[in-house]
């Protein structure tokens, strides 16, 4: 048995990040906050209305200060309902006599004539913002009156300056219904439904058109707007030749019926049902129509839903469309290439031996591929003149119209590499060092495409944590074409902090191709002492070697929880 002793200083950085940036980090840039302190202005009541309250009307008191959203203020509030000036015999005689009121003020400030009003119960709700109370226990077409007691306080414990008195009328709640939804795609087995919001409406009716097969092109190129700048001549009915552009459109939301009759010659009705809705008076709620159990949809395919109320008959329609699936499509365009990537959308898996087609505006098959074990379908060519992309697998459809805009991510708070011919992606083995240290930096060059490059220069800039200049440097790739690999020396005395490493393809460019960012401290790695026990007096090719590895810190602790990497 051979016992060998290693000594092995472990710079454990993970550690030693955390504790310098840590300390540093909450002494530079004041990491612990301070307690909040008792505001100086006065506790007032701001504003009394009617407002919304996860879809229903509510009477809404806006205070200048926060309020405790655990405690009860009820005892303090009354809220009492006033009387009509005069008894409404029918619907219409009320809506009459709302509307004589309604030419008063909605909301009327100072004493209020409760005479004959009647309480009304209920409790008040502290909203996501703390200094707004809510009751939304109200009807709607009435006068309320508030009454608030000054010893009201906030979650400091001041009282208000004085009592407060409004008069408050809510509004009418007019019957209404749409389509919730307003992407293309139900995934499959996960959705419940098509989604319908409804307002005092019990039941609606839907007629179901599918969209056929050979004219799906067609159909998508009509309801989808055109890119900005971008004109496309509009997809004429038989006898229709008139050369406008009436009829084309977004096929969602409100739609007349002259717009619906021009697609007629693209679909065919399959289904007309009526569904009862989530039946809450004066409450927005959402129905999801069960569009999977209909056998008359269970054919793949594009399908537009036309809504109506039952008994109404008028010029326009809610309208939407969509197909049931679980195929995840993704479509990266390249200038001359493309990749097209399938997914499950029910547990994110890859799917293999899916049928991808390109299509033209006619339906024709401009290009075809089938996805691999990694759901990927390569494109080494990009069709010109397709419309659609549009997968297959089984019974299950996706598609991409590729008049659409790109996927635009701007309304997210995200960012990314700026948009260059030459991408650079910069690493290191760590993203700690301290003053006087050397390490290697490697720099990968692609195209666009993802493709690497010839013989490039790169040039480098290393900024020190003040920004200034430590050094500037052209670097070429040496062995690998599109590679770079080039030692940094940190001087003993570099300052710490966070320095910054710009790298450009362009010497000329504004901004950076990438920045690879590193910090700089002064961090002792622990020391540990690691002694590594085999039972086998030498190797052979065909025994695995087992070794045994006790490691001890030197300050005594066991060296636990601890990776060993051979």
């Amino acid at each position: 048995m051979v016992k060998k002793s290693i000594l092995v200083f472990v710079a454990l950085c993970a550690l030693g990040a955390l504790a310098a940036f840590s300390l540093n980090g909450m002494a530079r840039n004041g990491a612990v906050p301070a307690p909040a302190a008792e505001p100086s202005g006065p506790f007032t009541l701001v504003d009394a209305a009617e407002r919304d309250l996860d879809g229903s009307p509510a009477l809404a008191l806006t205070f200048s200060e926060p309020l405790d959203s655990t405690r009860n203020y009820d005892g303090f509030i009354r809220v009492l309902r006033l009387p009509q000036e005069s008894a409404a015999t029918n619907q219409e005689d009320a809506n009459e006599n709302y509307d004589e009121e309604a030419q008063a003020p909605a909301v009327q400030a100072g004493p209020v004539d409760t005479s004959g009003a009647v309480p009304v119960e209920g409790a008040w709700i502290v909203g996501s913002n703390p200094r707004m109370l809510y009751f939304p226990h109200i009807s709607p077409q009435s006068r309320y009156a508030v009454l608030v007691n000054a010893q009201l306080a906030d979650k400091f414990g001041r009282v208000l300056t004085q009592e407060y008195q409004y008069s408050i009328r809510s509004a009418a709640v007019n019957p209404a219904y749409y389509f919730a939804s307003r992407g293309m795609v139900l995934p499959a087995r996960q959705n419940g439904g098509l989604p319908v919001v409804t307002v005092n409406v019990p039941e609606v009716d839907v007629q179901f058109l599918k969209v056929q097969d050979d004219k799906l092109p067609a159909f998508l190129d009509r309801v989808i707007s055109s890119p900005p700048g971008k004109v496309v001549s509009d997809i004429r009915d038989d006898a229709e030749q008139s050369g406008d552009e009436y009829g084309r459109g977004e096929l969602r939301g409100v739609v007349d019926y002259w717009t619906l009759d021009k697609i007629h010659t693209l679909t065919e009705s399959v289904y007309t049902g009526r569904f009862v809705t989530e039946q809450q008076a004066n409450r927005r709620s959402v129905t999801f129509l069960p569009v999977e159990d209909i056998k008359e949809l269970a054919q793949p395919g594009v399908y537009v839903a036309v809504m109506s109320q039952p008994g109404r008959f008028g010029y326009e329609y809610q309208v939407t469309y969509f197909y049931v699936s679980d195929l995840g499509l993704h479509a990266r365009l390249f200038p001359k290439s493309a990749d097209v990537y399938l997914s499950s959308l029910l547990d994110g898996r890859p799917l293999a031996k899916v049928e991808v087609q390109w299509l033209d505006a006619a339906g024709k098959q401009l290009a075809r591929g089938e996805s691999d074990a990694e759901g990927r379908v390569h494109f080494a060519v990009r069709p010109q003149g397709a419309r659609v992309i549009l997968a297959r697998l089984g019974a299950q459809v996706s598609m991409i119209a590729l008049k659409e805009p790109a996927l635009d991510l701007s309304e997210f708070s995200i960012s990314g590499e700026p948009g260059k011919p030459v991408r650079l992606f910069a690493w290191s083995g760590r993203d700690l060092y301290r003053p006087g240290e050397r390490f290697d930096i490697s720099v990968l060059a692609r195209d666009a495409d993802g493709r690497s490059l010839g013989p490039l220069p790169v040039q480098a800039i290393l900024k020190r944590p003040d920004g200034k200049k430590q050094f500037t440097a052209s670097w070429q790739s040496d062995q690998f074409a599109g590679y770079y690999r080039q030692a940094i020396e940190l001087p003993l005395d570099a300052p710490t902090g966070f320095w910054s490493l710009e790298l450009r393809a362009d010497p000329a460019d504004r901004v950076p191709a990438t920045v690879y960012r590193f910090g700089v401290e002064e961090f002792l790695p622990e020391r540990m002492k690691l002694d590594l026990v085999a039972q086998e007096q030498g190797l052979h090719p065909e025994q695995p070697l087992q070794v045994q590895a006790e490691g001890i810190y030197l300050y005594g602790a066991p060296a636990a929880n601890n990776r060993l990497l051979g």
